[in-house]
């Protein structure tokens, strides 16, 4: 009877041993599990660089020669760095984001009387809102907010070379992925519309007619970036 008693004992104590491990195993995958999704949460910041354009339009009514603003558009390169903040709530994130991007946006270009014409993009800065869904190790996103664009036109440069400020206010959307290379650092990927049709007055430039203007119709942003996760 001791023995048969013994033998219960021991094999109700391995039953109850391989409980209590499986128990804490899966306790602690769900604690992994948790602290690996709470990295996207909290305060974050980083840089990024890619390619852009802007869309211009507006048209400088030369007393002998037109010109259509348009050929002042020309893809380049930007870079720059954003800072946000996130809440995490498990299966979806929000969060608000602002960035700032230096821009080589723009070209000069000829009217048909040989005068150069240019446009020089400064710099764009945005402040959006940003809503996710955590899938594991990354994350889709998309934002929509507010921006801000600073630039330069010049009419006749080769003459007189007046240089007018162009800044606006106008929107911007766009989504992204976004994945943990580690603990804390991640690689982001993004597409940025943005939106802005503010006119410009150039009638008061030399040699211009009283319809010159120029605008910035719309723009994009693609671009790679790496941020730290605080």
């Amino acid at each position: 009877m001791e023995l048969i008693t013994y033998g219960r004992f021991t094999t109700s104590a391995v039953i109850a041993s391989a409980g209590l491990f499986s128990t804490n195993a899966l306790a602690e995958d769900a604690i992994n599990a948790g602290d690996f999704q709470s990295r996207w949460g909290g305060l974050y910041g980083g840089i990024n660089f890619g390619v852009g354009d802007l869309e211009a339009g507006g048209i400088f009514d030369s007393v002998d020669a037109g010109f259509d603003n348009s050929a002042l558009s020309q893809p380049g390169a930007l870079a720059g760095g954003q800072v946000g903040w996130a809440i995490d709530r498990g299966d979806w994130l929000i969060g608000i984001q602002g960035d700032i991007t230096g821009l080589q946006v723009g070209q000069a270009a000829d009217d048909k009387a040989g005068k150069l014409h240019s446009l020089d993009s400064n710099y764009i800065a945005s402040l959006q809102a940003r809503a996710g869904v955590p899938l594991g190790d990354s994350l889709i996103f998309g934002s929509a907010g507010v921006a801000y664009l600073d630039a330069d036109v010049s009419t006749n440069v080769t003459t007189t070379n007046e240089t007018f400020q162009y800044d606006a206010f106008g929107g911007v959307f766009g989504a992204g992925l976004e994945t943990f290379l580690s603990s804390n650092l991640s690689l982001r990927s993004e597409a940025l519309f943005y939106t802005f049709g503010k006119s410009l007055d150039l009638s008061s430039a030399a040699d211009s007619g009283s319809n010159s203007s120029f605008t910035i119709n719309d723009g994009f942003k693609f671009s790679v970036g790496l941020s730290y996760h605080m």
